[in-house]
């Protein structure tokens, strides 16, 4: 996944958690994004779930002049 967040102001204090809905997500802490910078990571899917769509969530929270949240659900199938 990539999110590209764009803020207008420099975001610090960034937590993102990400994980198959009802499941434990993951948390990354991530550094100071800048004005239109990208975010990349890396997110291990565990392909031990059995076949199935799921949805996964990524929930991200961060500190600007005010605070800042985003939630975005995206469908994933395993076959």
């Amino acid at each position: 996944m990539r999110e590209n967040c764009s803020p207008i102001v420099r975001m610090d204090g960034i937590r993102l958690k990400i994980g198959p809905e009802g499941l434990a997500p993951q948390t990354y802490d991530l550094a100071g994004v800048a004005p239109g910078a990208s975010v990349s990571f890396e997110y291990p899917l565990d392909t031990s779930l059995r076949p199935d769509t799921y949805e996964i969530v990524a929930d991200l929270d961060a500190k600007a002049v005010e605070s800042f949240h985003c939630q975005e659900t995206f469908p994933v199938r395993i076959v």
